[in-house]
């Protein structure tokens, strides 16, 4: 988790936006899922019921997929979110070390059902405040969050993978 090219340093209120509002992430947690590699034929492998979980605060940076076949691909896709089947199963029927398990990730929405895909929270200062009354300015706090199954997002990437060794791909 980087933000212009540095490494994110949460709850840190040092980034500036293209709004020149000054920015902190106390949270940035997201679930990955539906991978597929392209072989350079053009067809996919896909993993099936394979998921990551992601985490800046926690330092979750990397998932693990063994078993891969051997051979030369050309692209990596993945969607930020569940599939529908997913996102409607009981979470509390999974593994404690689960990618999907609510009480590791704390992404489920008890309340409503289903997962929070993405989730980006923290605090923002505007440049204008600043200037204006810099002895009385209070951050603000901000939440995004990614979910429901229409929102589900397709990432796909060109990525050159030689799996005939140990490879890894950097996002």
């Amino acid at each position: 988790h980087t933000f212009g090219g540095d490494a994110l340093l949460p709850d840190s209120l040092r980034y500036e936006n293209a709004a020149r509002e000054t920015v902190s992430f106390s949270r940035v947690s997201w679930l990955a899922g539906g991978f597929a590699i392209e072989r350079e034929d053009g067809t996919w492998f896909e993993l099936t019921d394979q998921f990551a979980w992601f985490d800046a605060a926690k330092s979750r940076t990397s998932a693990r997929f063994d078993n891969l076949p051997p051979g030369k691909y050309r692209a990596l896709r993945f969607h930020i979110g569940p599939d529908a089947k997913w996102n409607a199963a009981d979470p509390a029927k999974l593994p404690p070390d689960h990618s999907l398990n609510a009480n590791l990730n704390g992404l489920h929405w008890s309340w409503q059902g289903g997962y929070i895909f993405l989730a980006i929270e923290g605090l923002w200062r505007s440049a204008h405040d600043a200037a204006a009354q810099p002895q009385n300015l209070q951050p603000q706090g901000f939440a995004h969050h990614l979910a429901r199954d229409p929102n589900r997002t397709r990432v796909s990437l060109a990525a050159p993978l030689d799996l005939t060794h140990d490879a890894a791909v950097m996002l």
